[in-house]
């Protein structure tokens, strides 16, 4: 696994430089299986703002890590954000991932998990919803306070293009989810 990661050398519009030797380390969020069924691990890598040397300013963003040692070599997929909502890799044709506005009876027809109404952002590869994986909640913790974000939850996908997986994750403020708002959301 990781220890630590070097800052993204750009944001989406200009070079940004960062204070000399600012590397964070990765947070261990939770694994789930990808699609062909192998165990993926998920991390998570906050990048403070005001280590920007370039235009410094309050709040955090965050990547996403997938690891993914099923194969003989171990590879790792960077996630962030790229003019969209969805967290994705640079190598994504266009550059960014679609995001589809999905609503109840869409979500039963391409088996999405349940979940609150109002988070309904759903990634799209090649025109089609991605496959899930699995949502993970980041709950109020010293960890996540310092290392990460707090009361989200990060949804992960999958998809597959000749062979190689495309991961994307979003994030939602949906909080935990409540036995009540779990059967509330299968009405």
């Amino acid at each position: 696994m990781p220890q630590q990661i070097t800052p993204p050398p750009a944001d989406s519009t200009k070079a940004v430089k960062w204070e000399a030797g600012y590397a964070p380390e990765p947070v261990f969020i939770g694994t789930c299986n990808n699609v062909a069924g192998k165990e993926i691990f998920l991390l998570g890598v906050r990048f403070d703002n005001d280590k920007r040397l370039t235009d410094p300013s309050s709040g955090f963003f965050l990547h996403f890590l997938i690891v993914d040692p099923s194969d003989s070599k171990t590879k790792m997929h960077r996630l962030f954000q790229q003019r969209n909502v969805a967290y994705s890799e640079s190598g994504v044709p266009g550059d960014t991932l679609s995001v589809k506005e999905v609503d109840k009876s869409e979500r039963q027809k391409i088996s999405l998990p349940k979940r609150h109404e109002r988070a309904v952002r759903w990634p799209l590869f090649d025109g089609n919803p991605m496959q899930f994986l699995a949502q993970f909640y980041l709950p109020n913790t010293a960890t996540t306070k310092k290392y990460l974000s707090w009361d989200d939850t990060v949804f992960l996908f999958q998809a597959i293009k000749d062979d190689e997986p495309i991961y994307a994750a979003t994030m939602h403020d949906i909080g935990q989810q409540t036995a009540e708002d779990h059967y509330a959301a299968e009405r």
